[in-house]
């Protein structure tokens, strides 16, 4: 579970805790699961539960690199995988986006020759398509040939893109799958109703480099809601895995 799912009521160690309650092996951190490192370990401590992934910032790495490793270090994190970053809002040609690939792939050496594993988490922007025809995702994939994807199938699907597609097409690339409730969903807030058929990603044959499932619960109009998404996650993909 993506621990931004709690941002809105920031009650992290209590999630943390019923998450490991309900079956969740691993949560994945982001920028404010580190603003207390020690904090963040004793409740991944306390609830038995690791945090084998984070979302961290490119400029966090860029600019104090010793930091942002030992921040990893700390909680036990194997993969960072870069969230997106604001300046690439106006980025529109693959001239731009071949250029921060390249620098994307030169933090990830760093990162890798560290001892981590380093990729991309996409939204729906990395869909865009570029005047060669290619989508933003994959010129970043095709330029920076060492990092890895944590594909968002649902912002894949909601950027126009082909999720089984494009992660079957990269999937030596993918390491990590992440599912969301679809914001345009006619089914309601917190159920697997709102999600893609997300079964259809375990086949063996597409999945032999994915380390982590991640599920993500964005709309959280409350606390409840939050937990029953979560435990409905939990169940179901108890189902799938047998």
């Amino acid at each position: 579970m993506q621990l931004f799912s709690a941002h809105k009521f920031k009650n992290y160690a209590e999630f943390i805790a019923v998450l490991a309650k309900m079956g969740y092996d691993a949560v994945e951190g982001y920028g404010a699961n580190f603003e207390d490192v020690k904090s963040t370990r004793a409740a991944l401590d306390k609830a038995g539960i690791r945090m084998p992934t984070l979302h961290m910032g490119l400029p966090l790495l860029e600019e104090d690199f010793d930091k942002g490793v030992g921040i990893c270090r700390e909680l036990g994190v194997e993969t960072i995988y870069i969230p997106g970053i604001a300046e690439t809002d106006k980025m529109t040609d693959v001239a731009a986006w071949t250029a921060f690939a390249q620098r994307l792939g030169e933090v990830g050496k760093r990162v890798q020759d560290a001892g981590l594993n380093y990729g991309w988490h996409n939204h729906w922007d990395e869909m865009k398509v570029l005047e060669d025809g290619r989508r933003i995702i994959e010129v970043l994939l095709d330029s920076a040939p060492n990092i890895e994807w944590q594909s968002d199938i649902t912002w894949v699907a909601e950027g126009g893109a082909d999720p089984l597609e494009l992660t079957g097409r990269y999937s030596n690339r993918v390491t990590a799958l992440h599912f969301r409730e679809l914001a345009q969903s006619p089914t309601g807030p917190g159920a697997l109703g709102r999600l893609l058929a997300w079964d259809a990603y375990f086949a063996p044959a597409r999945n032999s480099k994915i380390k982590t499932i991640v599920v993500e619960h964005e709309a959280q109009p409350t606390v409840e809601s939050l937990y029953a998404f979560s435990k409905e996650i939990a169940d179901t993909y108890k189902t799938l895995k047998k």
